[in-house]
C-alpha cells in the first residue's frame, strides 16, 4: 500500500517528506542482500530504472548521484483549489499548460509516464565551466490522488499504475559542486509549517519559498470507452521552459511525435457537481487546458483562439515534415494577427513588417530565453534571416538557453526520421555526425568518418569508470550512400550546435567535433542555419531509412552503440554491468 511504502522509504532514507529519495548506499545494501539472484546491485538498479520504478538523480560527470527517487514511496496528495490557482498564475512567469491527447490509446498503449519522469530527472544538469555548473534539486515529489476527468486512485492505475492519476514535483537548480554532499534530506529542505507538512505541495505553493521554485504537474486520464486517454501537463516557475522541453524532448527514439495542435472546446457548464462516476470534480482543481496537442493530423486548429504566450512554448514540437499542414495554418494568419501567429505570418512574408518586436513581449519566454522563442518561431516558419543572431544570443545566454535550442534541433531530426518511415524504424534512427566535411549541409563520406551524435542525458554509471578517450567511428571509409548522406544532412544542424555548446562547455567535449580554430560564434551559428536550410529541403524516405540501417548493420555498429531505456543511443565501451541509465 502507499502508506506502508511511504513508511518503508522514510525509515530507509531518513527523510521526513515521505521518503521518496533513497541513498545509493541503502540501495546497494538492500539489493545486495538479494545475492541469490546472481545479479549485482548495479544490475538490479539498472533494471528498476529501465522500468521507471526508480529514477537515478544525476550529478556532474558520468556517475549516478548519491540518491534515487522511488516514485511509489512518495505520499499521495490532493491539491487545494487555492494552491492550484496560484500555480496557474505562473509563479512570476507565464506557465505552460497543455493537454497531450493520445488518440488511438483505446487500442494502443500511450507513452509511459514513469519513463517520462525518469528521463526528465536524468537531464537535470546544466553543464558549464565547473564554477557555474548547476544540478536539479528536488524540493517535493508527490503522487496525485486525483486526476482530470475524475481519474482517481488505484482503480485508474492498472498494473503498476504508470503513476496514474499523476504526479507533481517542485525543484530548483543549485551549484553542481554540492553533488558530492547531496543527501536524502534535499527533498525536505524547504521550510514548512511543521514536520508533517514537509514536502507538502500546498505548503510550498502557499508559502514564501514558492518564487524560487519550478513546479511540474502531470495529471493522467486513462482511455475509456467515451474518450481517448490524455495527460494534462503544467510547468510553472523560473525554469518552466526548461522543464517543458525536458519533459517532451527526453524520449529519444521512443518519445511521441506530435502532428497537430488546436484550441480546446469552451468548457460547458456541468449539470451537477459530480461526474458520472460519482467522483467530485473538485478533486481535480484545474480547468481544461486551452491548448490540445495530438499525435494525429486532426483538423480545426482554431489557432486564432490561442494567445501568443500559449503558442510560443509549442513551436519546437512542430518543425518536422509531419507538421506541414499545421505550419500552413500558422502562415495564413491575417497580417493583423498579434503574438506568435502574427510573428510567424510576418516571418513567412504575409505582412510587410518583419517580425515587429518579435516574441520578446510574450511572457512564456522572458529575459535571456526570449531569443529561444524567436529562434523556434523561425524554425517553424522556415525563415532564416534572423536565426543566426538569435542562436548567437542563446549561445551567449548560458547553458539553459543552449539546451532549449539543442532540444529543438534534435527533435527536428528525430521527427524527420519518424515522418520518413511508418512504425519505429525511422523514429529510432541514431543521430549521426561526420567528423569532417563541407560547410552547411555538405557532407562527403569519402573524406570523413561517421560517428554517433550523443543524444539524451549523459549516461549514468554505478562507479567512476572512464569512457574511451576517443569516439569510435561507426562508418569509417564507407562508400557514399544516398540514405546516409541525407540523414547526415538532417542531423548536421544539431551536430554543429553541439560543437558550439562544447566550445562553451555546455556539453561534454567529446559530444561533437570542435569548431575550427578562429571560428567566431556568429560564424558557427550561421553554419547551423545554413545546415538547417539544407536539412529542410532534403528528401528522406522509407528506402533511405532502410539504407541507413543497412549501412550501420554492415559496419557492425550493433557492437559499438547501445540503445538506452529512453530510446536514445550511446557509445559502447564502458562496463555494461555498471551502467545504470
Amino acid at each position: 500500500s502507499s502508506s506502508s511504502g511511504g513508511g518503508t522509504a522514510s525509515s530507509a532514507s531518513g527523510s521526513s517528506a515521505g521518503g521518496p529519495l533513497v541513498s545509493w548506499e541503502r540501495l546497494e545494501t538492500v539489493l545486495g542482500s538479494l545475492g541469490g539472484s546472481g545479479a549485482s546491485a548495479a544490475t538490479l538498479v539498472g533494471a528498476l530504472a529501465e522500468l521507471g520504478l526508480l529514477c537515478p538523480m544525476p550529478c556532474l560527470g558520468e556517475r549516478m548521484g548519491r540518491t534515487a527517487l522511488i516514485p511509489d514511496f512518495a505520499r499521495g496528495q490532493r491539491m487545494s483549489k487555492a494552491a492550484a490557482q496560484r500555480l496557474l498564475l505562473g509563479n512570476g512567469e507565464a506557465p505552460v499548460f497543455a493537454r497531450l491527447l493520445w488518440e488511438g490509446s483505446k487500442n494502443k498503449k500511450p507513452p509511459s509516464l514513469r519513463s517520462t519522469l525518469r528521463d526528465f530527472l536524468a537531464q537535470g544538469i546544466l553543464e558549464a565551466p565547473e564554477a557555474s555548473a548547476r544540478r536539479l534539486r528536488l524540493h517535493c515529489f508527490a503522487r496525485l490522488e486525483a486526476g482530470p476527468s475524475s481519474s482517481k486512485g488505484p482503480e485508474a492505475a492498472g498494473c503498476l499504475g504508470e503513476l496514474t492519476p499523476g504526479f507533481a514535483l517542485a525543484f530548483d537548480f543549485v551549484d553542481a559542486a554540492t553533488a558530492g554532499s547531496e543527501t536524502t534530506e534535499d527533498i525536505s529542505a524547504v521550510p514548512a509549517a511543521g514536520e508533517d507538512e514537509s514536502g507538502n505541495l500546498d505548503a510550498l505553493l502557499m508559502g514564501s519559498t514558492m518564487p524560487g521554485l519550478t513546479f511540474v504537474l502531470a495529471g493522467v486520464s486513462p482511455a475509456r470507452q467515451d474518450h481517448e486517454g490524455f495527460w494534462d501537463v503544467l510547468c510553472a516557475g523560473p525554469h518552466a521552459q526548461w522543464a517543458w522541453h525536458a519533459l517532451l524532448g527526453a524520449g529519444g527514439g521512443t518519445g511521441p511525435v506530435f502532428r497537430s495542435l488546436r484550441a480546446s472546446q469552451p468548457p460547458q457548464q456541468p449539470k451537477s457537481p459530480t461526474s458520472a462516476a460519482g467522483v467530485s470534480d473538485a478533486a481535480w482543481p484545474f480547468p481544461s487546458p486551452k491548448v490540445v496537442i495530438s499525435e494525429s493530423e486532426s483538423g480545426g486548429c482554431a489557432l486564432s483562439r490561442l494567445t501568443g504566450a500559449e503558442l510560443s512554448s509549442l513551436a519546437w514540437l512542430f518543425s518536422g515534415p509531419q507538421c506541414a499542414a499545421m505550419r500552413k495554418e500558422l502562415a495564413v494568419q491575417e497580417p493583423s494577427s498579434t503574438g506568435f501567429a502574427g510573428c510567424c505570418a510576418a516571418l513567412c512574408g504575409k505582412s510587410p513588417a518583419a517580425s515587429d518586436a518579435g516574441l520578446r513581449g510574450l511572457a512564456s519566454f522572458t529575459g535571456a530565453l526570449a531569443c529561444c522563442a524567436e529562434f523556434e518561431a523561425c524554425l517553424v516558419a522556415h525563415s532564416w534571416a534572423d536565426a543566426p543572431g538569435l542562436l548567437n544570443e542563446a549561445l551567449a545566454a548560458g547553458a539553459e538557453a543552449w539546451q532549449l535550442c539543442s532540444v529543438a534541433l534534435r527533435r527536428f531530426a528525430r521527427d524527420t526520421g519518424a515522418a520518413a518511415s511508418p512504425g519505429h524504424l525511422g523514429k529510432a534512427l541514431p543521430l549521426l555526425q561526420a567528423a569532417s566535411g563541407g560547410s552547411g549541409g555538405e557532407v562527403h563520406l569519402a573524406r570523413a568518418w561517421v560517428r554517433l551524435l550523443p543524444d539524451g542525458p549523459r549516461p549514468m554509471l554505478a562507479s567512476a569508470e572512464s569512457w574511451p578517450a576517443a569516439p569510435r567511428p561507426l562508418l569509417p571509409g564507407q562508400p557514399e550512400s544516398s540514405g546516409v548522406q541525407a540523414w547526415l544532412r538532417i542531423c548536421r544542424p544539431a551536430a554543429l550546435w553541439a560543437s558550439a555548446g562544447a566550445s562553451r562547455r555546455y556539453c561534454p567535449a567529446d559530444a561533437s567535433s570542435a569548431p575550427a580554430n578562429g571560428t567566431s560564434s556568429i560564424d558557427v551559428c550561421s553554419q547551423v542555419v545554413s545546415a538547417l536550410q539544407a536539412a529542410v529541403s532534403t528528401t528522406f524516405n522509407e528506402v533511405m531509412v532502410a539504407e541507413v540501417w543497412q549501412a550501420l548493420d554492415q559496419a557492425g555498429a550493433a557492437k559499438l552503440i547501445i540503445q538506452r531505456p529512453g530510446g536514445s543511443w550511446m557509445q559502447a565501451g564502458c562496463d555494461e554491468d555498471s551502467l545504470i541509465l
